[in-house]
């Protein structure tokens, strides 16, 4: 080919790749187009290791009073946990906010649970933003006989309704502290897919 072709040539190749580059991923992925809100179920997205980071944290300064008797709970600075008193209440509550599309595996709950008479039992759940319906996707407690001075670590892998769905339903995490013997230190949600390396068989 004569060099004074070999450039229109290489113009047009190079422009048809950037068409590729910039076109195909909006055609290969209908859901783009797809408008912000909808009542019906979604399907995931592809959510990437820049989007989304396992565990998802929630610490005990993030969690507030319910309401009902704020009085019954307070926050440790020096401690970096929320505690019941002589109140005898102490119920909390938190947001969780997750990325759409992923499923939550499992809940780790860090307490502490030196109170013979009385448990803790940390609830992740999920409220219908279209009919105000609320179910429990998940439960980790104490037992309420028995007292141990240490932190525990509860767990829960037995998560229903595990599909994070935006903006269908709206989540967040509660849990009642009725004793001075009873903290909260954080809430961890382990959430995702497994990744598997392909095995590769050297010759």
């Amino acid at each position: 080919m004569a060099s004074s072709k070999l450039k229109p040539f290489l113009a047009g190749v190079l422009a048809a790749l950037l068409c590729v580059v910039v076109v195909w991923p909006v055609l290969a992925d209908p859901a783009r187009k797809l408008p912000l809100e909808s009542s019906g179920p979604q399907q995931p997205t592809g959510i990437s290791a820049f989007d989304a980071v396992s565990p998802h944290v929630i610490p005990a300064a993030a969690f507030a009073a319910d309401g009902f008797n704020p009085a019954s709970v307070f926050f440790s600075f020096g401690g970096g946990y929320f505690t019941g008193n002589t109140a005898a209440y102490g119920c909390l509550q938190a947001p969780v906010y997750l990325p759409s599309g992923v499923p939550v595996r499992a809940m780790f709950v860090s307490v502490y649970d030196n109170d013979p008479g009385r448990s803790i039992a940390v609830n992740l759940r999920r409220v219908d933003n279209f009919t105000g319906t609320v179910a429990t996707m998940g439960t980790a407690s104490t037992t309420s006989s028995g007292a141990a001075p240490g932190i525990q670590v509860l767990v829960d892998d037995t998560i229903a309704f595990p599909e994070i769905r935006h903006p269908d339903f709206s989540y967040f995490v509660t849990a009642c502290l009725g004793s001075s013997s009873l903290r909260l230190y954080s809430v961890r949600l382990r959430y995702g897919y497994d990744l598997y390396i392909p095995f590769v068989r050297k010759s």
